[in-house]
């Protein structure tokens, strides 16, 4: 690939993460890939299947993605935090349902405080064969009563490319 450059843009470029949704990997059957924007515009999923939206608190997620090269290899880390609430009945459950779909993987659409959505847990090198999965989960009760008491989720998958963009309709694939 040869050098194309980078042109400064100057437009918006707020940090933080407005909206997660995560699926279990083998539920996507196919996505559509467009090599000359280099975005997916399209994600089939098997029948009655649907992203499952996880909410948190304004500023409490974010995405963070690692390249390095050790030895010729390129490697990306890409690795989703979300601070669900607090530490309770409904926040326990996703824990659970998170940790037991990683066992076959976990896809997530991932859109910024900015409007750019990537896909994250698929890629166009593996498919849906290097997906996210849970890394750890840390809840937290506090020790005083100001403290928040908190469940904070992160999922991690690696492969070779950072994520790429997400242009179709987001709320077509939402539950």
């Amino acid at each position: 690939m040869a050098l194309t450059g980078y042109k400064r843009l100057c437009s918006r470029r707020s940090g933080g993460i407005r909206q997660v949704a995560l699926i279990e990997a083998g539920k996507i059957t196919a996505a559509t890939y467009h090599a000359d924007t280099d975005s997916y515009t399209a994600i089939a999923l098997a029948a009655g299947a649907k992203f499952a939206r996880y909410e948190f608190r304004e500023d409490e997620a974010r995405l963070a993605e690692k390249m390095s090269i050790s030895k010729g290899s390129l490697v990306v880390e890409h690795e989703l935090t979300l601070v669900l609430g607090k530490m309770d009945a409904a926040s326990r459950k996703a824990v659970q349902e998170i940790a037991e779909a990683s066992c076959g993987g976990i896809v997530a659409l991932i859109t910024d405080n900015n409007g750019y959505t990537v896909l994250a847990g698929y890629s166009e090198e593996f498919g849906k064969e290097r997906p996210l999965g849970l890394a750890a989960a840390d809840g937290q009760s506090g020790r005083k009563l100001a403290d928040p008491t908190q469940e904070a989720v992160t999922l991690v998958s690696t492969d070779t490319a950072k994520a790429r963009a997400y242009t179709g309709d987001i709320s077509t694939l939402t539950a």
